[in-house]
């Protein structure tokens, strides 16, 4: 009876050396190689994107024409965030949000910006 328990724990103790040794190591290098590059750039490329997203489409799209000279498209709802692009008078833009004193605006090539409400004339 004693041999017989000997083969059956030599038996376990190779599973778990097998176990132990091979197949460990491969899940870890999966995890640590390709899962956190992953993760990282839904962080940095679609979490922004998706939360413009949900604050455009709570609002109906209008269009909208610009009415100074010259007109600044921001990257957020506040007079001192970046320039990303200054508009010319006449032109149009659509108008997909508000927020603050702000019409979050989608330009003709796509961008999507900031600008001040006061200087852009709805077209209804």
């Amino acid at each position: 009876m004693s041999k017989k328990r000997s083969k059956k724990n030599k038996g376990v103790k190779n599973m778990e050396e097998k176990i132990i040794t091979e197949e460990p190591v491969e899940e870890m290098v999966e995890e640590v190689a390709e899962e956190p590059v992953e993760e990282m750039v839904e962080e940095v490329a679609e979490e922004p994107v998706e939360e413009m997203v949900e604050e455009v489409a709570e609002e109906p799209v209008e269009e909208g024409v610009v009415m100074p000279i010259l007109l600044n498209v921001r990257n957020l709802a506040n007079k001192e965030s970046e320039i990303v692009r200054v508009l010319n008078k006449n032109d149009k833009v659509k108008i997909i949000g508000t927020e603050n004193d702000f019409f979050i605006v989608e330009l003709s090539d796509g961008l999507i910006g900031y600008c001040v409400k006061d200087f852009i004339a709805r077209n209804n």
